[in-house]
């Protein structure tokens, strides 16, 4: 497993080895993880998991699944206000995808995903 961070747009990569699939879901990796997680939201930032060809997004309450990772694939983290609580979620779109337009302020665009 290697950590990297791209200040540019506030991600820390996460690339697993594929002889050693899911040992990042393993203690003490993955409480470290979340821990880096909850200060990466902090700073308006997150952290991504690439293990062989997928994608998973990890949050302090939660990990999605972002599906295969490729060249024309939009990350956005978003934070939503109910009743006051903070929410956040991450999800991965083609550049070309309609629901780009729709979104608006609190959202956080990268360019197009390339390997970390």
């Amino acid at each position: 497993m290697v950590l990297n961070y791209d200040p540019a747009i506030g991600r820390v990569n996460v690339s697993v080895d594929p002889a050693f699939a899911g040992q990042w879901r393993r203690a003490p990796y993955y409480s470290r993880l979340k821990e880096l997680s909850e200060h990466m939201l902090r700073q308006r930032g997150y952290i991504l998991v690439w293990e062989a060809n997928e994608l998973t997004a990890i949050l302090p309450d939660r990990d999605i699944h972002l599906g295969s990772a490729c060249d024309k694939v939009v990350v956005l983290l978003g934070r939503r206000s109910p009743l006051g609580a903070l929410e956040y979620d991450v999800v991965a779109l083609a550049p070309d995808d309609s629901r780009l337009k729709d979104l608006g302020l609190g959202l956080k665009h990268e360019e197009p995903l390339g390997e970390p």
